[in-house]
């Protein structure tokens, strides 16, 4: 994992977890490549995804799950915004 895609991850992980929400990284038959357990406010991502496809998972299930994206900082969203153009290919 390079150094880029290492602090973009770990630079992701906090925004989350400012959300109220914890990224774990566990081997899985997940379907999708991730679990989203609601009550316990985990995150468990397939840890066999390359860095680059867990950055673009974590950012699809923040646009998808709802998450409370009004309360972060304005630093956070241009963040997530940057990291959207440069890992999500619509």
């Amino acid at each position: 994992m390079g150094k880029g895609a290492r602090y973009n991850l770990k630079k992701l992980e906090e925004i989350i977890k400012s959300l109220g929400y914890k990224v774990i990284y566990e081997k899985g038959n997940f379907k999708s490549g991730y679990c989203v357990v609601e009550q316990s406010h985990v995150i468990v991502v397939n840890r066999f995804l390359a860095p680059e496809g867990r950055i673009g998972l974590l950012l699809e299930i923040v646009e998808k799950s709802g998450f409370p994206l009004s309360e972060l900082e304005t630093n956070d969203l241009k963040y997530l915004q940057k990291l959207r153009m440069r890992f999500i290919r619509d």
